[in-house]
């Protein structure tokens, strides 16, 4: 049987190692990472319905990796488990899973349930500040998706009621400075309230995809992925304005977006430069470049 490849670093070839007597996995000595066969990840930790959860919950949101599968040669899905903020690779086919160097202990560690704190006999004279733990960053520069509150901090503020607000007020406005002058237009008197009631579903009209407009930068960024690109083409676009085109890989092949950013500002950047776009699985082709949260 011809040996399996490695996943991270093809030209490497997987060995078999055993943790423990009757568990054999299949591991790569030049990354450090490891191939799990359907299953074999139960065998690493002590809940496995814990294991189980969390790993149905993290299929639940799959990105194309551009990763194969060492057993079936299948492209394998992008995974990020949130109880330990890793991106494991999962293949659609066999139902293997691959764990880069350390993953797995990190994976293992989230489902243990922290040790209640022993309290101290004797308490101190003053109380102590609690430090917040350090949040888990992902490895390198690999795709993730956005949390909730990451979407909403590179949509920025939600104007849409506002605006919807505005539109309804100018309009409301307008009718009753229109009903006020009634006895200056013979029309309005004639046909009366059928002027006023076409005028308010105007309105109404008008506040909802205006409403909507303003939220189309947070309804693309819900459920998307940050994803690495590169900046391949730069054009200035007055003295304020810059076009960038960015190249970033998504599926199984390159997509491109482009952007107009503020000359100077945070997004600009030179040609050949890393630069982030956030990418909703069903809309692969329509990235938007963001700052890296």
């Amino acid at each position: 049987m011809a040996p399996l490849l490695c996943p991270a670093c093809p030209e490497s070839a997987l060995t078999q190692t055993s943790p423990r007597q009757g568990l054999s996995v299949d591991h790569c000595a030049a990354c450090g990472g490891a191939w799990l066969d359907i299953g074999e990840v139960y065998a690493f930790t002590r809940d496995p319905n814990a294991a189980k959860a969390a790993l149905k919950a993290a299929y639940g949101r799959p990105m194309p990796s551009t990763r194969s599968c060492p057993r079936c040669a299948r492209n394998m899905s992008a995974v990020r488990l949130e109880s330990s903020a890793i991106i494991v690779e999962a293949c659609p086919g066999c139902g293997g899973n691959w764990f880069d160097k350390g993953e797995m202990a990190k994976f293992v560690a989230s489902l243990t349930p922290p040790a209640a704190p022993v309290p101290d006999k004797a308490p101190s004279k003053a109380p102590l500040a609690a430090t917040p733990a350090p949040a888990s960053a992902p490895a390198g520069d690999r795709p993730r998706p956005l949390s909730d509150e990451e979407s909403a901090q590179l949509a920025g503020p939600d104007t849409s009621v506002f605006i919807a607000g505005v539109v309804i007020v100018c309009g409301a406005a307008a009718l009753g400075l229109l009903w006020g002058l009634r006895g200056s237009f013979p029309l309005l008197d004639s046909e009366g309230l059928r002027p006023f009631l076409i005028g308010a579903l105007a309105v109404v009209a008008t506040a909802v995809p205006a409403a909507r407009a303003a939220s189309s930068r947070a309804r693309r960024l819900r459920g998307a992925w940050l994803v690495p690109g590169e900046v391949t083409a730069r054009q200035d676009r007055g003295s304020v304005l810059v076009e960038l085109v960015v190249q970033y890989p998504f599926g199984d092949r390159m997509r491109g977006t482009t952007a107009q950013v503020t000359a100077g500002g945070p997004l600009d950047a030179a040609i050949g430069a890393r630069s982030w776009v956030a990418v909703r699985p069903d809309q692969p082709d329509a990235g938007i470049v963001v700052l890296k949260p």
